[in-house]
């Protein structure tokens, strides 16, 4: 095991507070760890500022935005640490300009596939959403016993479409099929495969024509963002759910509140949002009005077990390439 402290080495974890106890351990063993009260991007910019040029070595989550201005406050930084598959919190295009070096979970396909909680917690909000568990819950804790109030919908035999049948969506399509789901998918590439899906689109409005519940599983990429609008809601069958455990920019946000209001969508579930941590006005507004829309705080991600696995592969994958 490569335990030898690396002389020189600062390195800041800017979401401390969730960093699994044995990577805070590995990462002290190789270098001098910094545990600054960072909690919100104003925080890390101000920190930045007083004290970036101690830092060559990043840890970061998808919390804070790493880009151009606070790179630009880290004059010594070597090297940035992310266990996240998505990317677009940080400045990629900017590092490579500053010669410094991303370790991500970024097409570490063979690994991801030993996490399932995004997919676990996809179909969490499913049934939450179709059966309205939280009403009922929140309903319960009111001193009310009406059940007649919550019938919800079953699953078997409804047509749920994955838009994207890539690591988490092919997670989906097994669960799904368990649940005697009839499984359909859209994906660009003509050469994904799942033996649970019984169909496979590559049009996507034939794709969205007749489908009961839509689970949304792309990156997000300039070709996928916003690649659901109005026109999108409007050309599906009146009354579907929609969930999104991937990224919030894929959602035209504003047009999905008008189809919740509208009807035509009867319910969604969200764990992220476009600008987030941020929530806008109308989304606060809403679902302080309405029992149609769950919003978790991105953490379909967020298990002890993911985390632990996800922080310590990328910093073995970071040790290996500078014991290299």
């Amino acid at each position: 095991m490569y335990r030898r402290k690396i002389q020189n080495i600062n390195i800041l974890i800017t979401e401390y507070d969730i960093l699994s106890n044995d990577a805070v351990s590995r990462l002290t063993d190789i270098g001098t760890v910094y545990n600054y009260t960072i909690r919100s991007q104003d925080d890390l910019l101000t920190m930045a500022q007083i004290n970036g040029y101690k830092f060559n070595v990043l840890m970061v989550g998808s919390k804070f935005k790493i880009k151009k201005q606070i790179i630009d406050y880290f004059p010594n930084l070597k090297f940035i640490l992310s266990p996240t598959t998505g990317l677009d919190h940080l400045s990629i295009e900017y590092c490579k300009h500053k010669n410094v070096l991303i370790f991500s979970l970024y097409g570490e396909t063979d690994f991801l596939e030993t996490i399932s909680s995004t997919a676990e917690h996809t179909f969490g909000l499913i049934i939450a959403l179709i059966r309205k568990t939280h009403e009922a819950i929140n309903d319960v804790k009111r001193n009310n016993w009406e059940s007649a109030k919550y019938w919800g919908t079953e699953l078997k035999g409804k047509k749920i479409g994955i838009l994207g049948l890539g690591r988490v969506g092919k997670m989906i399509a097994k669960y799904a099929h368990s649940f005697n789901m009839n499984v359909v998918a859209y994906d660009i590439d003509k050469n994904v495969y799942s033996p649970y899906v019984r169909l496979l689109y590559h049009n996507l409005y034939e794709f969205l024509e007749d489908l009961d519940i839509l689970t949304i599983h792309v990156p997000l990429k300039e070709e996928t963002k916003n690649i659901l609008t109005n026109v999108e809601f409007y050309s599906m069958k009146r009354g579907n759910c929609i969930i999104n455990t991937s990224r919030g920019k894929v959602v035209d946000i504003n047009d999905l509140l008008f189809a919740l209001k509208e009807g035509q969508v009867s319910g969604a579930a969200l764990d992220v949002l476009p600008n987030e941590p941020k929530i806008q006005e109308e989304i606060l507004d809403y679902i302080q009005n309405n029992s149609n829309l769950l919003i978790t705080p991105h953490i379909a991600g967020s298990t002890y077990e993911a985390r632990e696995k996800t922080d310590l592969f990328v910093i073995n994958k970071f040790l290996s390439a500078i014991k290299n």
